[in-house]
């Protein structure tokens, strides 16, 4: 989330974090767990032959990665008893310790608290030991641990993963940060890695517009659109690499710094629904990381239209690639919020037989001369809810706060 990092009568600064050191290193230690059981997990596997009726040898064998492989294998010459071993210090702890002529080898390295598999293999080797017709032995020192696919695996894995991603944010953008200077009327865009720092200057001249754009999720995120045409999305966008690329931030967190910018560069915010589909076209869509996000958003909520609600202007702006239409503040009664007539409530069932409704909403502009358009659609899956239970579903809640919004924006004097 976009933060006031400098405020001053003349100079604002915002700043966007995506990662930080101190992540790295968590993340770095996660993974060290990860390798450290890794290394340490999985069964011990005992092996043992009878040379003599009183001289066996064995092999002990210790597991490599994933409990695969060998680490290491260590000869016995001559097992002669076995004991477990109590440890009450921090809990009760058991360890099978096999008794040779060259003193004591843990058949682990480590304890565990599960009494009925170490005495299962404790009692084995003894009547082993006991019976001078057994010719062969092969134990494995069973416990939790050995299914050491899941917890080692996963920790290596997420560790590795979140690594991964933290050191290709450093590598790209390890902070945003934009400086509005009034002294120099210039809007500054830095961001830096640990290899290079890079700096955009932009006049205020050359600002089209200040934009505070609302999504079907009741998001919110604040854009300033250059003349050019190049958009700059000063908080509420989530690095692509980090997280989701368009996760959005709160209209409560927004607005204040929406206001403040607006009146740095004397350029007042515009309400809009929909705007963020420019974002997605040039920015989103093209990055590796975003693009089924911007696929799915395209092909499933977005709204082929933006809607741009100016208050200074006195007008209301639609448009689309190809054709743009004006309304002025005059034409614009209120906005309704109604389920989507072409979406029937029907129940469904999930895998798991558990019955939902897909829920479609919209928000409904009312122009004089009784005309009305749908301007943005809301979705969401209802489980345990009834149309007729009164209760509003998800999608209808985030439809009646934009539509609020709408109204406080377009009625304020």
């Amino acid at each position: 989330m976009t933060q006031i990092a400098e405020q001053s009568p003349n100079k604002l600064v915002l700043r966007q974090n995506y990662v930080s050191f101190g992540r790295v290193f968590r993340e770095i230690l996660v993974t060290g767990i990860g390798v450290g059981f890794l290394l340490w997990t999985g069964p011990a596997k005992l092996n043992c032959q009878r040379i003599e009726p009183t001289q066996v040898t064995c092999q002990l064998s210790k597991p490599g990665w994933l409990g695969l492989g060998v680490w290491q294998n260590t000869p016995i010459r001559n097992l002669q008893a076995v004991e477990l071993t109590t440890n009450i210090d921090d809990g009760v702890f058991y360890q099978v310790l096999l008794q040779t002529s060259e003193g004591e080898v843990p058949l682990r390295e480590y304890k565990t608290s599960g009494l009925d598999n170490t005495q299962e293999s404790v009692d084995r080797i003894n009547t082993f030991l006991k019976d001078p017709t057994a010719n062969r032995l092969s134990i494995a020192q069973v416990d939790w641990l050995q299914w050491s696919g899941l917890l080692p695996g996963m920790f290596f894995l997420v560790g590795i993963n979140a690594l991964y991603v933290s050191l290709l944010s450093i590598r790209s953008k390890l902070i945003e940060s934009y400086c509005i200077d009034q002294t120099q009327n210039r809007l500054t865009y830095q961001y830096g890695s640990l290899w290079r720092q890079r700096q955009e200057h932009y006049d205020f001249s050359d600002i089209h517009r200040v934009v505070l754009d609302v999504d079907p999720w009741a998001k919110v995120r604040l854009f300033v659109e250059m003349r050019s045409g190049e958009l700059l999305c000063l908080c509420g966008q989530a690095h692509p690499s980090v997280k989701s690329p368009w996760e959005g931030a709160e209209w409560q967190q927004v607005q204040p710094i929406a206001d403040e910018v607006s009146r740095r560069v004397y350029c007042p915010w515009q309400l809009a629904l929909g705007f963020g589909q420019t974002w997605i076209d040039k920015y989103v869509a093209p990055n590796p990381y975003a693009k089924m996000t911007a696929q799915w958003l395209k092909a499933n909520v977005q709204s082929s239209k933006v809607w741009v609600f100016d208050r200074s202007a006195h007008c209301i702006i639609s448009q689309d690639s190809n054709t743009v239409k004006t309304y002025t503040l005059r034409d614009f009664v209120d906005v309704r919020v109604q389920l989507t007539p072409s979406r029937r409530l029907v129940p469904k069932e999930d895998g798991d037989g558990d019955k939902f409704y897909d829920v479609n909403y919209q928000i409904v502009l009312v122009l004089t001369s009784n005309r009305q358009v749908a301007i943005q659609h809301y979705f969401s899956r209802e489980y345990n809810w009834k149309p007729e239970s009164g209760k509003q579903a998800t999608a209808q809640v985030r439809a009646e706060e934009t539509a609020q919004r709408i109204r406080q924006y377009v009625r304020k004097d």
